[in-house]
Parts: C-alpha cells; structure tokens; sequence
C-alpha cells in the first residue's frame, strides 16, 4: 500500500516533465511510470533517510531522451536510463561504503533493465559533500546543464562547480574513444563469429555504432572548445565551425549530423537497407584514423601505430598522481585547481585505454593482427590457445568484463 501511495505522489510530482523532444503525453507518462518504479525500488535498498537527492540525467534529463513507436504501437526506450543517487552522508562514511552501495546498484540496475525492457538502467551514487569538488568532465557539465529531480529537494546546481564548455579538458575526448570503441567491441561481438547480425540485435548494433561515431564529432568540438551539453546545439555548432584544419572533419561531419538526428528522433527504417558490416569497418577505420590524430595533438606526442601509442607510458593501474597532473596540464587545465588533477585518466581507465585499441583495431576486413593481439594479451596477463578468432574473442570477453561489470557489455561475453 505504501509502495503504491509513493508511486503514485512521484507521478504527480512528474507532470510537466517533458523527456523528448516530442513533448508527447503518451511518451511523458511511459518514462514517468518507468521512473516512479525506478526511485521506489531504489529506496528499497537506500534508505530514504541517507538519500539527499534521486536525479535523472543524460538525454531524458535534458529532454532530448530517444525512443520509437513499434508496430503495435508501443513505446520502447531506446536510449539508457541515467540515474544519479546522490547521498546525504559524510565523504568518509561514504567511501568506507562505497563497495556495498556499488553491489547494490549493480544487482538493482540489472533487474530493473530487464523488468523494464530496456537495454541500461544506469545507477550512479555519489556524495552531496563530495560533489563541490567535481572535475570539468562531460559528464558532469551536462548533468549541471540538464537533469531532472526525481525525489528529495537538492539543487545540484547550487552544489556543483559551474564549469563552461571551455573548461573541458581534451581528455574527455580520450574518455570518449575508450568508452565508445568499447561499444564497438559489443557491436563486432554481433557478428563474430557468425558473420551477420541477427534482427534482434540490430538496433543495439546501430546504437553502438552511431554512439561511436558521435564520439568523433563530440571530440572535434571539444578540439574547438565549442562542445555544448544539447545534441541540438551540437548539430547547430558543427554546422557553422570553419574545420577545414581539423583531421578528416569533411567525413566525420555528415555522419555526426546523421548521428545527432537519430540520437534525439530515434529512425531505424533505412539501417536494413545497408550492409551492416561494412559500415562497422568504415567506422572502424574512420575511428583508428582520427583518434590517432586527436591523441597525438593531445600528448604533443608523434606515433604511428598504436603499438607505439601502447608503449609510450605504461599502462597499468598504477597511475600516479603526479602523471596525472603532468597529463592535465597537456590537456590544458588549471593544474593549481584541486579538481583539476581528477580531470584525467584514473587508473582504471588509463589500463582499460592501453588494451582496448590492440583490441579494437587488431580486426581487419580479411583477418586479425597478430601483433596487437600479443600485446593485449601481455598486458591482460593471460595465454590464449587457439587461432587468431579465439584468442580475438577471449581477449575481448576480457576486456568487456573489466570494463562494465553490468549492462550489454557482459550480455555479450561468451558468445
């Protein structure tokens, strides 16, 4: 009775929320139901009392959220859910039980995206404390710029540091091509070993693809410290920059505008008519040319293959902090800045970063590169037996599991 009379306060407490850019009712009280059920299963793991604030981010946060009519009629979700649970207690408490609360989401963002139907329900917990010293990342300059208060009375926007599009590092463009590139993982995951991607994998394919494409147009604004939280305003910048001296601008562009388009008014019914696989490569190599480029205007580094990328620091998980001040000052932040140094690579990332290339650009149209292989498997310490599609898929499965513990990510490993 209780779960119900709170479902039913957050629903009213959601009317006026507009999630797309249709601003349709039908839409608007999909998602809100969707989200009334989210936030009570939520507090039945957190308590009420612990909790400053439920947020929702990402696209339905700034009402630029994807979805599509099926045939029946039916609205399915084709963008993730971004959930910010942002909590009341102290930073130590907080990082002292950041494990448990990390295991918690994890079991819960898995059930809920089943029982949803939809491919993410992506839970982040955070401190309120902790979130006035926040770093300059994309991340949390689009949340300032666009969410939702889905239950407390917080406003994150009197607590977060009010950063601008040009505070934005350019390692946020590195961030990007590891996380998207690990989408296009899951998408050639799709159709290795059978060679074709199955119908009920093909809109998750398109996502992935586009998504990565999208990281190659994001990227160029953030080289132009142009890049805007909105997907409109991003197709509107594109269009009116001068990119004539930015690497292969004159192909990513076209593509990014198409990406933006389907971003925000999801329309799959052309994808059938390509030939999926050969598009994938065209992105791969488009990918493996440009983030090349991006990476050495970065570092003010030359290389030429991404084995020399590899060995031009160690990737490991020992990542200290000093590294990662000299790599923010490259990346042109304010160094003197406390958050500044936390708008880099963690150790995590910059690990997951020296495998994930060897990975990514080790497949070719004809075959595999051995040597890119051998290097991955160095640095993910393990021996694989096999040939060359084996120890691909192995290698990869790997990777996938350290780098998402939940999600499409690990519904993929094995197959």
């Amino acid at each position: 009775m209780e779960e119900i009379l709170l479902r039913e306060q957050l629903m009213e407490r959601f009317k006026g929320y507009n999630y797309t850019v249709y601003n349709d009712a039908r839409i608007n009280e999909k998602i809100s139901s969707d989200l009334s059920y989210i936030v009570t299963e939520i507090l039945k793991v957190i308590k009420s009392d612990h909790i400053h604030s439920i947020v929702l981010t990402g696209g339905f946060g700034r009402g630029e959220g994807g979805v599509i009519f099926e045939k029946k009629g039916e609205i399915r979700i084709v963008n993730d859910y971004d959930i910010g649970i942002i909590l009341r207690e102290n930073p130590l408490k907080y990082l002292l039980n950041l494990k448990g609360y990390s295991e918690k989401t994890a079991y819960l963002s898995e059930r809920l995206a089943h029982e949803l139907n939809i491919k993410q329900v992506d839970l982040s917990v955070k401190n309120s404390n902790m979130l006035r010293f926040l770093p300059p990342t994309i991340l949390y300059y689009e949340t300032l710029n666009g969410y939702k208060l889905l239950y407390g009375n917080g406003d994150l926007t009197r607590i977060i540091p009010n950063f601008k599009s040009e505070d934005l590092p350019l390692v946020e463009g590195t961030k990007l091509f590891l996380n998207r590139g690990g989408g296009l993982l899951i998408a050639a995951k799709y159709f290795i070993p059978s060679g074709d991607v199955e119908e009920h994998d093909k809109l998750n394919f398109i996502v992935e693809c586009d998504k990565a494409i999208m990281a190659m147009g994001d990227s160029i604004l953030l080289l132009e410290r142009k890049y805007h939280y909105s997907y409109i305003k991003r197709k509107e910048i594109i269009r009116s920059l001068n990119l004539k001296n930015v690497p292969l601008s004159e192909k990513i562009i076209p593509m990014y505008i198409s990406a933006l388009e389907n971003k925000v008014k999801p329309d799959f019914d052309n994808y059938p008519k390509m030939d999926l696989i050969t598009w994938w490569f065209e992105i791969q190599e488009l990918y493996d040319e440009f983030f090349k480029q991006f990476e050495q205007i970065r570092l003010g580094v030359k290389f030429k293959t991404w084995l020399e990328y590899v060995n031009l620091r160690k990737f490991d998980r020992k990542y200290s902090i000093k590294r990662r001040l000299l790599e923010t000052a490259k990346a042109g932040s304010k160094v003197k800045e406390f958050r500044s140094w936390k708008a880099v690579l963690n150790g995590k990332e910059a690990y997951l970063l020296g495998i994930m290339p060897l990975l990514l650009f080790s497949l070719k149209r004809d075959g595999y590169d051995d040597g890119l292989l051998s290097r991955a498997e160095e640095l993910l310490k393990i021996s694989v037996n096999g040939n060359e599609e084996t120890k691909w898929k192995t290698l990869t499965d790997r990777f996938l599991l350290l780098w998402h513990e939940t999600g499409e990510a690990t519904r993929v490993v094995g197959r």
